[in-house]
Order: C-alpha cells, then sequence, then structure tokens
C-alpha cells in the first residue's frame, strides 16, 4: 500500500494554459476526510480543477511560477523541434492507425489481440496526444501559464480523455496490461483531529493505512507533502536555473536526427495500402538503428516489453506508504502510446 499524497507537478510541467469552460464545483470542504474523498471522486469524474483548489495558495504562485520559468528558459528552437516531431507522430497514430494495428511488426510483436482493438487503442492515444499538444505547442503557453485556468480548462479536458483511454484499453484487454487499480475501492475515516492535524485511515481494497493531513494556509494536505515541498521546489528550480545550458545538446542531438525522424515518418503517413505501410516500416526500422535510444528493439507504436499500466503506471499517482514511486510520473513516448 502507498500513501495517498497531492502531488500533482509532474502533470502542470507538462502542460500549458486552458481557457475552456470551468466544472462545476462544490464548496471546499471543512475537514481533511471530505477534502481527500473529494478529490478522489472529482478526479475520477474528470474535473482537474480540484486538484488546483486544493492547494494552498503558496503552492499555486510556485506552479505557475515554474512552468513560467520553464517556458523562459526553454530553448526556443530545440522546443519548436520537439513539438514538430510530436506532431507528426500524432498525424501518424490518428491517419495510419488502421495501418499500424495491421502491420506486419505487430504480428511479429505476438499479440493475440483483435488489431481492431488495437486500432480502437492507438486512436484513443492520437486523441490524447493532440489534447497535450494543444496545451504546450508554443512556449508562449507556458510563458503566460495560469494553473486555475489549465486545470479547469485544458488539464481537466486531458484527465477525461486519459480517463477514456484507460477504458478503452481496459475494455480491450490488451495482453501485459493491467489496470485493476482503476477499480480499486477506496474508504477514508477520521481517526482522530482537532483544528490543525487529522489522522486519516485509508483502505483501499481492505487494505489500510494511517496518514497525518494538516490545515496548511487554509488547505487540508498530507504532512509529509508540507515537509517535502521546498526540496521539490528548490530542486525543480535549481533545474530550471540549468536548462539554458541542458538546452544545447538537445538542440545539436535535434538538429541532427530531426530530419532523419521527419524524413522517415513521411513514407508511413502517405502509404495508402497496407503494403506501402509495411515496406516503409521496414525503412523504418532500418534508420532508427542509427538513432540513439531508438536501436534497442520494440515498436515505436506500442509499449515497451513487459509493460504494464498497474499501480505504479504512468500518470498521477496517490501514493499510500512512504517509498517514492516506481517509475515515472509522466509517459515517456513509448509508454504514452500503451
Amino acid at each position: 500500500m502507498k500513501r495517498f499524497i497531492l502531488l500533482m507537478l509532474p502533470v502542470v510541467m507538462i502542460s500549458g494554459c486552458g481557457d475552456s469552460g470551468t466544472p462545476e464545483s462544490p464548496e471546499a470542504p471543512e475537514t481533511a476526510q471530505a477534502t481527500l474523498e473529494r478529490l478522489v471522486s472529482e478526479t475520477k469524474k474528470g474535473n482537474a480543477a480540484v486538484v488546483w483548489e486544493t492547494l494552498p495558495a503558496t503552492y499555486q504562485t510556485d506552479v505557475n511560477q515554474l512552468v513560467q520559468g520553464f517556458g523562459n528558459n526553454m530553448d526556443q528552437k530545440s522546443w519548436n523541434a520537439i513539438i514538430d516531431i510530436v506532431k507528426q507522430v500524432h498525424e501518424l497514430l490518428d491517419k495510419q492507425a488502421k495501418f499500424i494495428a495491421n502491420s506486419k511488426m505487430a504480428t511479429e510483436a505476438g499479440s493475440d489481440q483483435d488489431p481492431a482493438d488495437t486500432e480502437k487503442n492507438i486512436k484513443s492515444v492520437a486523441t490524447l496526444l493532440k489534447a497535450l499538444l494543444d496545451q504546450v505547442d508554443s512556449l508562449e503557453k507556458l510563458k503566460t501559464f495560469d494553473g486555475e485556468k489549465f486545470f479547469a480548462g485544458g488539464g481537466t479536458t486531458i484527465l477525461k480523455q486519459s480517463i477514456g483511454l484507460m477504458d478503452v484499453i481496459k475494455d480491450s484487454g490488451a495482453p501485459g496490461v493491467d489496470l485493476s487499480a482503476l477499480d480499486a475501492e477506496m474508504t477514508v475515516e477520521t481517526v482522530k483531529s482537532d483544528a490543525e492535524t487529522a489522522t486519516l485511515k485509508v483502505t483501499v481494497n481492505g487494505e489500510s493505512q494511517e496518514e497525518v493531513w494538516v490545515l496548511h494556509e487554509g488547505k487540508w494536505i498530507p504532512q509529509e507533502m508540507v515537509t517535502d515541498w521546498p526540496t521539490m521546489m528548490n530542486a525543480a528550480n535549481g533545474a530550471l536555473a540549468s536548462l539554458p545550458q541542458e538546452s544545447a545538446p538537445i538542440a545539436a542531438q535535434l538538429g541532427l536526427f530531426g530530419p532523419m525522424i521527419k524524413t522517415a515518418l513521411k513514407p508511413l503517413q502517405d502509404a495508402k495500402t497496407q503494403e506501402e505501410f509495411d515496406a516503409a516500416m521496414e525503412q523504418v526500422k532500418g534508420m532508427a538503428s542509427m538513432i540513439p535510444g531508438f536501436g534497442s528493439g520494440g515498436s515505436p507504436f506500442g509499449p515497451p516489453s513487459g509493460g504494464d499500466f498497474g499501480s505504479d503506471g504512468p500518470g498521477i499517482e496517490f501514493e499510500i506508504d512512504g517509498s517514492e514511486p516506481e517509475g515515472d510520473l509522466i509517459p515517456s513516448p513509448q509508454e504514452g502510446d500503451k
């Protein structure tokens, strides 16, 4: 079991500002138990605005400044090149999902999943990728990031589409994918509380763990979050300070391999038949071996070998034990294609 924690910062680090309508939200809860229950309930419904509402005001300022700092410190040419490649990948997934699902590559992978289900999964990934692109396709959006607007607009769109993607994957019964954690039954009980501290007993599928929450700046949040927040912000700000220097090798690699990737994807995007697509894929496999990080095998459009969407999978994670999350909170390009 892992300890429940409101650690949403990795989500906004890859997101821009949204300005669509704000979902309706009930009044702020008055107890720690009500806060946690509302957070879980609303996020399951796809309402990301509750995440922002739960953060204390200074934490909201920290998040805004961090995302804006990324926008200001990231090299413009490097970011444009990254976004251009991601857009090319999105176009391929959206346009050629059927060819990918029925390709020799998919057959050789040994999957017994119905190609129609695979195609549906790929389409769902493409839809989610488009929602992400809408938020980060220019650094200007990150430079003017507003967490309140983002979580109410673009963040809610992304969350709902992420939930939809998980539902599609779960219904299709994709091999090697475990989404049982999504159906976990959770109850929250207040063991003891006073005006500023509460001990909550969280039970998930029959297993319980106690956690201390505190009233911080008028918001109930886990005690450990209060303890860890300054360290996390210092580390994040330190990384931002070095970002201009770190962008130089990124720009160099993109300048070398970016055009090669776009050239490789073009025949796949333009293929009109399955045969043309498979032939283009063979060429891509040859070119991929020349690009660092792409020559280790595996499908560029599916989960890595042994991939698992379990309780330690990518995305927003609510922890329940004192250990650090196993794996990244943000999907890598391969993980995001599951």
